[in-house]
């Protein structure tokens, strides 16, 4: 009985922890897209000018020439929207470092010091 049940718990363990691991290379995935962004993505200086802070949400895909193509975005603030949104626009990702057709979602968030 005991036996068993350690047996039961070992395997468990060693599922749960392959589990993660699978997960964790797309995790690195997603990381590698998503800082390829921030790096291109700054404050915009209108923004900064004008004391403007926000948030803008982005789905998007990664196509197999490593461009963006844009499937929604949402805020309240247009100008910041439409910044984030042209950025992207002329942004090619490296290609090993995306799953091509999977959506992507970023939250960018303007916040003045």
């Amino acid at each position: 009985m005991k036996k068993g049940i350690w047996a039961v718990l070992v395997t468990l363990l060693f599922g749960i922890n392959f589990a993660i691991a699978m997960d964790n290379t797309d995790e690195i995935k997603d990381s590698k897209v998503k800082q390829a962004i921030i790096n291109e993505i700054t404050y915009p200086e209108f923004a900064i000018n004008n004391k403007i802070e926000g948030d803008v949400f982005v789905s998007f895909l990664v196509n197999k020439d490593g461009k963006i193509r844009i499937i929604r975005t949402n805020s309240i603030f247009n100008n910041l929207e439409s910044y984030v949104i042209e950025k992207m626009k002329t942004m090619t990702i490296k290609v090993d470092d995306v799953e091509i057709g999977k959506t992507y979602d970023m939250k960018f968030s303007f916040k003045l010091l």
